[in-house]
């Protein structure tokens, strides 16, 4: 306890005075006192139930001091993202006659806090078409991916697994509160920009913090957040502290290093437009340093690649092609001096081209014959057999037929998002999936090339181009595990958001918001 809370400190205190730009200083206050007041009550929290207790209390005193004119909605999805990784997600059986299905730490924050902004959004939504009949909201194409896949996966589920009906609603009501409710209940919550800036900051803010912790996880071997589970006294077995090279591979309250990695490589792509908003240089590439030492501590070579991938692209789009030059030297010094110390960055050097050593590689695969990326191969292989057969509907508990690949915890890990959504539900989950990440890329293309180059928005399009990019690559080696959904699906509904904001006929960008100088030396205009 005493190591997160110096951690937030050391984010939230310095920062105060230089993110006014981008979180109003009333609520910067606000955000740091919760962030306070629920890491205390996880840590000292006899139970889950009693945390749950204080997370209500603190949430309606945090909703009820609502700024004037503020957007209740927009409010309470900000918190939701600040809280998102919080505790660990934990599950837990509720204490009821009735079970419908395990709860989590997320799992009530989504009860809490997007549920009433999406009744409360809703609710505006029909006032205001009380006072303009004549206007119609348009049918937007992202609503209709994610109806299709939630209710195509819903319909496969009735009709090709054949459940009781008390199973089919405890599968439904979990995907309802793990992918519906993040998708609608951010979809309609925004409707400025200082508002987006605002959440997302909140966001980038804590990994910040989750990144400072994760430097002692990894060097000193601490599992920090396993002292709520200790405490608690429940069981969670998706936290397996995983080691690499003697060093323990960071995950911190998110339960698994790549669903850690997953995290600080999406935070450092939103943080490369908010990073602009920073009063101080300084503060700005501060952050950044913090993000990305949260990607290396999470020691996930795939990780590693997504986020230089991200940050490449995000220059590219920029069009600055000397930074992506100056990117690359800065990456390979800083690799070059990190493999000294730490023999995970030396391998990965090692499977480079042309820089690397095949001969070292071939050794370490000797001596370790069943490597991860063997058994990824193997699942990858017998998985596209399987789709191969089903190609539309997927194959009930394909898992069974995948039990010779069980690894050493005893269960068959499906490390890939695309194969596990195309065993079990087949083309009719796949492909509105990955339809929902074309349209927001789309969308996002779209609104760049609308807008100005250098302007507030143009920056913002660049960015969510390049983190769901991203997100698609990494998603591709690695189970959407622990947090991973909540934050793509957000992702994803906010870029309709962004969409409709910045396209808005009476949006006149502020010129004080003006980029003039390009990244990685941003100004603005006084």
């Amino acid at each position: 306890m005493i190591v997160v809370m110096l951690a937030i400190g050391l984010i939230f205190w310095p920062l105060r005075k230089h993110l006014y730009d981008l979180i109003p200083a009333r609520d910067f206050a606000e955000m740091a006192k919760l962030v306070a007041m629920g890491t205390l009550a996880a840590f000292l929290a006899p139970g889950f139930w009693v945390y749950i207790v204080a997370l209500v209390v603190l949430i309606r005193k945090a909703t009820e001091r609502l700024p004037p004119h503020e957007s209740r909605p927009a409010w309470r999805v900000t918190l939701w993202f600040l809280l998102l990784m919080m505790t660990p997600n934990i599950p837990v059986v509720p204490p009821t006659g009735v079970y419908l299905m395990n709860v989590d730490h997320s799992r009530m924050l989504t009860w809490l806090l997007l549920l009433p902004a999406l009744l409360e959004a809703r609710r505006q939504q029909q006032q205001e078409a009380l006072h303009h009949p004549t206007h119609k909201t348009p049918i937007d194409a992202m609503d209709v991916a994610m109806h299709i896949y939630f209710w195509g996966m819903c319909a496969i589920l009735a009709f090709m697994y054949g459940p009781s009906f008390t199973a089919w609603l405890r599968q439904v009501a979990e995907w309802w509160v793990d992918i519906y409710l993040p998708y609608w209940g951010v979809r309609f919550a925004f409707s400025t920009h200082a508002q987006i800036r605002r959440t997302l900051a909140g966001f980038c803010l804590f990994s910040m913090v989750l990144c400072l912790v994760s430097i002692p996880e990894m060097t000193r071997g601490w599992p920090i957040y396993g002292a709520i589970q200790d405490w608690w006294g429940e069981a969670w077995g998706l936290s397996i502290y995983l080691m690499r090279d003697g060093m323990l591979r960071a995950q911190t309250s998110t339960g698994h290093s790549l669903a850690f990695g997953f995290a600080m490589a999406t935070a450092t792509g939103l943080w490369l437009w908010l990073y602009r908003f920073t009063r101080q240089r300084w503060v700005g590439w501060l952050g950044m340093v913090v993000l990305l030492a949260g990607v290396g501590t999470a020691l996930s070579r795939a990780t590693w690649l997504s986020a230089g991938l991200m940050m490449l692209l995000f220059t590219a789009l920029s069009g600055q092609v000397r930074h992506i030059m100056l990117a690359l030297t800065g990456s390979v010094a800083v690799f070059s001096v990190l493999a000294a110390v730490v023999p995970a960055f030396q391998e990965l050097i090692n499977k480079l081209p042309i820089i690397g050593n095949p001969e070292a590689v071939a050794a370490a695969a000797a001596a370790s014959p069943e490597d991860d990326k063997e058994y990824r191969q193997a699942i990858f292989e017998g998985a596209l057999e399987l789709i191969k057969d089903n190609l539309l509907f997927g194959l009930p508990n394909a898992i069974s037929y995948l039990e010779y690949l069980k690894q050493g915890q005893g269960i068959v890990d499906i490390v890939n998002s695309y194969i596990g959504i195309a065993l079990n539900f087949g083309m009719t989950g796949l492909v509105p999936f990955i339809g929902m990440f074309i349209i927001a890329l789309v969308k996002m293309w779209r609104l760049r090339q609308r807008l100005d180059p250098g302007m507030d928005g143009w920056y913002l399009a660049n960015s969510m181009i390049a983190t769901l990019f991203t997100i698609m690559v990494m998603i591709f080696s690695t189970s959407s595990i622990s947090i991973i959904p909540y934050i793509y699906y957000a992702l994803l509904a906010l870029a309709v958001n962004i969409e409709k904001i910045y396209s808005e006929p009476e949006y006149e960008p502020d010129r004080d918001v003006v980029i003039y100088r390009p990244p990685p030396f941003p100004r603005y205009a006084s």
